[in-house]
Parts: structure tokens; C-alpha cells; sequence
């Protein structure tokens, strides 16, 4: 039986973090095995002598790790075992003594009673630490575990009570240890308090905290929800205004067609029904904006003023006289049948010779727009025709790109615009289709009406388009391309010419962007004229020289800004000072002596005209022909025929048979870096085949252009105006030419007519009497 005042032995549980109090009960896990058995024992005793007495270890002293001396009796209510652990419910009933043995199972316990103290100065303190467990208990409302801890309005109240009930809420081993070895009652709620006290401290700053966060998180959620609604109402009003603003633009497109502003209104209703979030929308604004761009029904007024263009196209070029007469048939055709069809032109010659600068001028002189586009090394038909707008990142094709016009703020080209198809030759194909094929529609007038590019999707009429094209070699073109343009053969300039554009055109156009007067620079004529024949490449064009002329301002500027000098008349005694050692010095060819075997041809390359030496020598063998130079398979055929027609004449011109039994013959063309092909080399292969076997000399002066059959028969060739220039470049004064082209002699210039014996000749025989008197008239 348990008495409160009778000291006894009991059996004692160690715990090391739990401390019970009198007036409380609670559940107790016990892993201890001694204090397992202890529990067992205790439990087979009569309900009403089961007590044990629970004591914590003193974990503070680490090296003996004694009993705190304080305990608590308490009666065992219930316990469970599982394997070796147990639980037990404890209540606690007084607090005791404790006198125990080491290792012992059981200990005496001395009841200890709380002192008598002074009920006010009890009630003092027992006021103060209510008010702070209320404000503990308001601080931590939401935690249902601190209920408890409430103290009910009544009229008598166990302050003892109350002080083991706040005091089991402790997480504080040592001062929960602390409140039960304590007897007075007051320094009990004294430590209660100054735990409260702290606890509440913790409240309001955790509290705080709370309040900041929540204000913090409110600011910041009603921030979030500001900017949310401005940027939805943004992005509405946004989408409205495009809308909007698109729609404006297509009610304001006067120059649409009707069948274009059907489309873009249909395309605005799809827009329309599109979410926000559609990657259709970006598209289909592009295509907007580019329908609307183009110059549908927008026609700019042609200049039909014959004499004023006349003088533009004049002013602007010099040695252009076919192109100027076909640019006034045009005008003079429109004037008459009052109607805007277009044209279609093909510029055919060397770099250099200003075909590019030649449209430009044609359009100065019409007064329409400009435009070009560079097909050279396009291999895509999508760059005619466009892509497909199912494709992602479709574009228009270039052809209708050229007539958009520029970027923002742009001036818009008409629908009858002057557009460039350079390098049109250069254009290539692969597995992605044919351009040309695509140009097909776009040059030919009976289709280009309805031209449909993928992009736009519906027809375009491009019969007022006023199209030029440029080229190197016209035979590069496909044949079914070739026969819908108009060809016009731009051949190279002569001296006269160069020296005129020179003149006239390049130094004023680089002393306009270099900011130089006259008085600062300039050329003699005599200076021009020796730049021109020894510092510049032997050209069709005026590329080199304009090249050379712009190396001499610089120079002349260079000087200028450093004060060495005010200004600069450049002769001819000059050129070495600022352009060094010329690269093609003169040749005399009246001094070098006449050679056997070594004949003189003309040739005509992407550049202009060129002569081409053909060389032959014999040696011991057995009638072989030997070919050197990088020949074309037509000049290998060329070698072939005339030395065939050679030993068919062999009696006629008195040559030994032998000759072509016991001897090899070696053909060779200088230069065997250079590919060397074309249909006007045998007349000249002949005649060096036979001055080689005749032992007789070749003036080096006189040339020979021309192809010859079996026969001996010399056919026309092409090109004759770029050769006999190169022959004047060259200082040949005598030409043999066939007599079919006697009739292209209206397209030589008087200057290079002056300046050569042409002699025409319609079989190879008088050639022959020509070159070789000694076989007399044939």
C-alpha cells in the first residue's frame, strides 16, 4: 500500500530523458533489459502493490553517470511486452528521495513534501505564470496538444497541480529535473515562468516573422495579379490593335488586286479565329504583310520621251549603240500602241563590259525602278518559285522578294520595274529541282501573267516587269531559256573606247567618291593611254583599268593628306613612280624574227578576244601526230582535218610523202594551263603544218582565224569583233579571216578597221597565196 509519509523500499526504473511528476500520468518505453524484468516482476504483484519508483540518469556527470537523487513514485497502471521491450502506463503519485545502491534493482524512498510559503506571495507568482501561459497558450492556438494546458475558472485551484501539468510540456530534461528536486512551490513557477517567458519571446518573434511573410506573400501575390491582368488586358488590346491595324491595312491597300484582297481578308478571318498561343499567328502575319508589300496594280509612268533618253542612255555609257537603238524601239513601240507590256533582254558578254551599269542606265532613261537579284550558284527552284507555306520558315521566292522592296520606311518598286536576272548562266540544278525550268514561266510573256509563286499562293502578273539578264556564254543557257530572251551581244571595247570611258565615266566617278578636284588629281591622255596598254590586263572590259586608276588616287590622296604635295598631274614619265615596273611592256613584233612552224591564231574567251600562238616541230618517228596545250576534243578533231587536208594536196603544194612516213609531228599551244577549245583554229593549224614541212616562214605580225573542212573550204566563225581588237592590242597588222564574215564587218569599229589588213579568204589555197607568194596565185 502506498503511504506518503512511511519511507520504504521500492523497485526502481532508470530513464534516461523521461521525468514524471506527481499528478500526471503518461506512457513509458522501456528498452532497458533489467528494467524490463523489474516491470515483469511488478506486475505479478496485487494491483495495489505495484509501485515502482522512476529516476532519470544525471547525464551531465559523463564519467560516473549517477542518479539524479530525485525521483518519482509512481503506481503502474498497465503494462505490455513486445520481445524484450515493454511499455508502461504510469501515474505519477509524490516525489521521493532516492537512496540506491549501484547495480541494485531496488532503493529506498524518502517522501519529500513542498515547503510552506506565504499563500500571497504564492498567488503573486501563480498570477504571473498565468498570464504568461495564456499568452504562451494564445501564441500556439493552433497546436491541439497545448490545450491541456488551460487553467478552468474555478473557486479553488491546486496551484501544485498545475505547476507538474505545464511542467510535463518541458522538452528540457535537466530543467524539468530542476522543477521536481525543487520543495518550493514558487521557485517551481519561477523556472515555469522564465521558460514561458522565453517560449513567448520565441511566439512573437516567430509570430512577427508570420505577420511579414504573409504580408510579404500578399504584396507579392497582388503584385503577381496586377501584372497578370495588365498583361492580359495588354495582350488583348494588343492582339485588338493588330487586328485592327492589319485590317486598316488592307482596307487602305488601294493598289491590290481584287483577287489579293480576297485572299487577305480570308486570311484575316483565320487569324481571327486563332488562340493567342498559335505558332500560326507569326505566319500568317508574315504573309499578310508581304501580299499587301507587293506592287499589284501600281504602275510608275514611263518616260516615253525618245530624245531625253536618248541622252541619258548616252550620257551614262559610251560604244553602246545597239543597246540604246533597242532601248528606243522599245519606248517608241509603247508610245504607239499605248500599252505597258514589258520586255525581255539578254545582256551576252566579258566581265567588265557594263552590263549591269547598262540596266541601271535603262532604267534611269525609262524613269522606272530598279531591281536586281544574283542567280549566280542558285541550284534551288524554291528560290524562283518560293516555298510552300506548309514548310516551316517558308519565304517567297526571289523574283517576287525583288519587287517587295526594301525594309522598313522602303520605296516600293512599280509592277513594270526594271528587275536584273544576273549571272543567269551560272544558275545550277540539283535533287531540289530545276531553276531553270522555274525561269521558264517567269520569262515567257504568254505565261507569266498567271505567275504563281508557292508562297502567295495565287496568280501574279508579271507581263509589265521589264526583265534583263546578264551572261558570260550564251551557250550555257538551256536552249528552251535561251529562245524566250532577246540576245545582245555586248562585245569588248578598243583602245579609243577604254580611253574614252575612262575619260568620261571612271576617273570623274572616282574623284566624285574620293572628294578630289581637278586641280588635285588627273591623267593626261598620254598617261591613260600607257596605263591602259602596260599596267592593264589584255580585258573585253574596263575592270583592270578602273582597278589601276583607283590604285593611283589613293596614292595621290596619300600624298595630299601628308602635305607632301597640293595636287597631281599624273604623265606618262610618272606611271613607274607610283605603279612600279609595267606588267605588259610593250612588244615590238616588226623586230622579232619571222619563224618556221610558228603561226599566229585568234581566239575568243569569256573575257574577250586573246591571240593564241600554235607551235609545231618535227622529229624522227614513224608519222605519229603528237598534241600538247590542254586541248578540247573539237581542236584535236581541228589538228586531225587539216593535217588531212594537208596530204590530200601534198602534190599540189610539192611536199615529200616520205615526210609524213619518216617523221613525227608534234602540234603544241603554249600556255598548258589554260583550257583550249573552239570551232576556229584549223585554218591556222594548216597553215603552221605546212610552213613547218616547207621550210617557209610566218610573218609574226599577220594572224589567221578560221575553220576548215577536208576540203580546204574555211567556214564563218563568231566573235569577230572581240578578235580583231585583240589583234590591235596585240600589234597584229594583218588578219586573214574567212569571206562569210565580210558581212560582220558593219559591226567592227572604223578605229580597229583602220588599223588592220583584213584579207578575206574563202579557201584555204589563198591563204596560202598570201602567206606563201612563192606558190603562186591559186
Amino acid at each position: 500500500m502506498f503511504d506518503s509519509e512511511s519511507v520504504k523500499e521500492y523497485p526502481i526504473i532508470i530513464s534516461e530523458d523521461v521525468v514524471f511528476f506527481p499528478f500526471t500520468a503518461g506512457v513509458l518505453a522501456i528498452k532497458h533489459a533489467p528494467s524490463s524484468e523489474i516491470v515483469q516482476n511488478v506486475s505479478k504483484q496485487p494491483v495495489e502493490d505495484r509501485y515502482v519508483v522512476l529516476c532519470s540518469k544525471n547525464k551531465s556527470d559523463k564519467k560516473t553517470s549517477k542518479l539524479f537523487p530525485v525521483g518519482t513514485l509512481c503506481r503502474l497502471r498497465q503494462s505490455i511486452f513486445v520481445h524484450n521491450d515493454c511499455q508502461v502506463v504510469l501515474e505519477g503519485l509524490q516525489r521521493v528521495q532516492v537512496n540506491c545502491v549501484e547495480d541494485s534493482e531496488r532503493c529506498t524512498a524518502v517522501p519529500l513534501h513542498t515547503l510552506e510559503e506565504a499563500p500571497a506571495k504564492i498567488e503573486a507568482t501563480f498570477r504571473v505564470l498565468r498570464d504568461y501561459l495564456e499568452q504562451y497558450l494564445k501564441l500556439n492556438s493552433q497546436d491541439t496538444t497545448h490545450r491541456a494546458l488551460a487553467i478552468e475558472e474555478k473557486e479553488f485551484v491546486n496551484i501544485e497541480q498545475i505547476v507538474y501539468k505545464i511542467s510535463g510540456n518541458i522538452h528540457d530534461i535537466e530543467k524539468k529535473q530542476k522543477i521536481l528536486q525543487s520543495d518550493s512551490l514558487v521557485a517551481r513557477m519561477k523556472i515555469l515562468i522564465q521558460w514561458l517567458s522565453f517560449e513567448v519571446s520565441i511566439g512573437k518573434f516567430k509570430e512577427t516573422l508570420s505577420i511579414k511573410a504573409a504580408q510579404k506573400m500578399r504584396n507579392d501575390y497582388q503584385e503577381y495579379v496586377r501584372k497578370t491582368k495588365e498583361e492580359i488586358i495588354k495582350r488583348e488590346s494588343e492582339d485588338q490593335n493588330l487586328y485592327y491595324d492589319m485590317e486598316k491595312k488592307i482596307q487602305n491597300a488601294k493598289h491590290l488586286t481584287q483577287e489579293a484582297k480576297k485572299q487577305a481578308e480570308n486570311e484575316l478571318k483565320k487569324l481571327r479565329l486563332l488562340p493567342q498561343s498559335s505558332p500560326e499567328i507569326s505566319g500568317i502575319l508574315s504573309y499578310l504583310e508581304f501580299l499587301i508589300s507587293l506592287p499589284w496594280k501600281k504602275v510608275n509612268p514611263l518616260n516615253k520621251d525618245l530624245n531625253q533618253a536618248n541622252k541619258v542612255l548616252e550620257k551614262s555609257h559610251s560604244g553602246m549603240e545597239k543597246v540604246n537603238e533597242r532601248i528606243l524601239e522599245f519606248l517608241a513601240v509603247h508610245r504607239r500602241r499605248k500599252t505597258d507590256q514589258g520586255a525581255v533582254l539578254c545582256f551576252v558578254g566579258p566581265p567588265g563590259v557594263g552590263k549591269t551599269s547598262v540596266a541601271k542606265a535603262i532604267a534611269k532613261a525609262l524613269n522606272l525602278d530598279f531591281t536586281s537579284i544574283a542567280l549566280g550558284g542558285c541550284g534551288d527552284e524554291a528560290e524562283i518559285r518560293g516555298h510552300r507555306r506548309t514548310y516551316i520558315g517558308a519565304t517567297p521566292g526571289r523574283i517576287l522578294k525583288a519587287l517587295q522592296g526594301r525594309e522598313k520606311g522602303r520605296h516600293r518598286p512599280g509592277s513594270n520595274a526594271v528587275l536584273l536576272l544576273d549571272e543567269i548562266d551560272k544558275l545550277g540544278a540539283d535533287r531540289r529541282g530545276d531553276p531553270y525550268a522555274a525561269l521558264l514561266e517567269v520569262l515567257d510573256p504568254e505565261q507569266n501573267s498567271e505567275f504563281r509563286d508557292h508562297y502567295l499562293e495565287i496568280p501574279y502578273d508579271l507581263r509589265k516587269i521589264f526583265f534583263i539578264a546578264t551572261a558570260n556564254k550564251k551557250y550555257d543557257i538551256p536552249a528552251p531559256l535561251r529562245d524566250r530572251m532577246e540576245l545582245i551581244h555586248l562585245s569588248g571595247y578598243t583602245t579609243q573606247e577604254k580611253i574614252q570611258i575612262a575619260q568620261h565615266h571612271l576617273i570623274p566617278k572616282i574623284m566624285k567618291e574620293y572628294c578630289l578636284t581637278e586641280e588635285q588629281f588627273s591623267l593626261t591622255s598620254s598617261a591613260l593611254y600607257d596605263l591602259l596598254i602596260q599596267y592593264t590586263p589584255k580585258e573585253a572590259g574596263v575592270r583592270g583599268l578602273k582597278e589601276r586608276i583607283d590604285a593611283l588616287a589613293r596614292k595621290v590622296i596619300l600624298k595630299l593628306e601628308r602635305g607632301i604635295l597640293e595636287g597631281e598631274i599624273i604623265d606618262r614619265d610618272q606611271l613607274s613612280e607610283y605603279l612600279g615596273t609595267p606588267l605588259y611592256p610593250p612588244k615590238n613584233l616588226y623586230n622579232q624574227p619571222e619563224e618556221i612552224g610558228v603561226m599566229t591564231g585568234l581566239a575568243w574567251t569569256e573575257v574577250g578576244g586573246d591571240i593564241m600562238k600554235i607551235e609545231a616541230v618535227q622529229v624522227i618517228g614513224k608519222g605519229k601526230t603528237f598534241l600538247t596545250g590542254k586541248l578540247g576534243d573539237i581542236m584535236k578533231e581541228s589538228v586531225q582535218v587539216a593535217l588531212n587536208c594537208l596530204k590530200e594536196n601534198i602534190e599540189y603544194y610539192h611536199l615529200d610523202p616520205q615526210f609524213f612516213i619518216e617523221k613525227d609531228i608534234h602540234v603544241h599551244f603554249p600556255e598548258n594551263a589554260i583550257p583550249k577549245d573552239g570551232p576556229s583554229a584549223g585554218a591556222g593549224i594548216f597553215l603552221t603544218l605546212l610552213s613547218l614541212i616547207s621550210k617557209k616562214p610566218v610573218p609574226s605580225t599577220t594572224a589567221v582565224t578560221g575553220e576548215i573542212t577536208t576540203k580546204g573550204e574555211i567556214l564563218r566563225i563568231g566573235g569577230l569583233k572581240e578578235k580583231l581588237i585583240a589583234a590591235v592590242n596585240h600589234e597584229i597588222d594583218t588578219v586573214l579571216l574567212p569571206e562569210r564574215n565580210r558581212q560582220d564587218l558593219d559591226d567592227i569599229p572604223e578605229e580597229v578597221k583602220q588599223k588592220l589588213n583584213l584579207v578575206f579568204v574563202r579557201h584555204i589555197h589563198q591563204a596560202v597565196s598570201h602567206l606563201f607568194p612563192d606558190y603562186g596565185k591559186l
